[in-house]
């Protein structure tokens, strides 16, 4: 028997048995690495939507301090139920422009996704 012979022997003799377990860790290691994927696009869509949601709240917050806030501070008449009013106004803009899909990604990141969105709008007043 030449070395060919030998090296095919030994090679069949551990690489036969071997297979399978190679075939096992590859189809885990595979495995592993698809749900990495899927629950970093998961991430990226949950956090695309939230950065738009802020991004939406602070939008709408700004148009009612510009137009609403900004009218009644000049004219000396901007009390307590004026704010109240522009809470709410701001507040009535966000939820009407809120996406199905954005609303979704909130149901499931916050139990009240409402009362995020008014503690949001008043940090954003809070920090004017």
């Amino acid at each position: 028997m030449g070395w060919k012979e030998v090296l095919d022997a030994i090679l069949t003799a551990i690489l036969i048995p071997l297979l399978p377990l190679i075939g096992a860790w590859l189809g885990t290691w595979l495995n592993t690495q698809i749900e990495s994927i899927k629950a970093k696009n998961e991430r990226e869509y949950f956090n695309y939507h939230l950065d738009k949601v802020n991004k939406l709240i602070q939008t709408c917050v700004m148009d009612v301090e510009g137009v609403y806030v900004n009218l009644l501070e000049k004219e000396g008449v901007f009390d307590k139920e004026a704010q109240l009013t522009a809470f709410n106004m701001a507040k009535e803009k966000v939820m009407a422009q809120l996406t199905t899909q954005t609303k979704e990604v909130l149901e499931k990141t916050y139990v009240d996704y409402i009362a995020y969105i008014e503690s949001k709008i008043e940090e954003l007043v809070e920090g004017m």
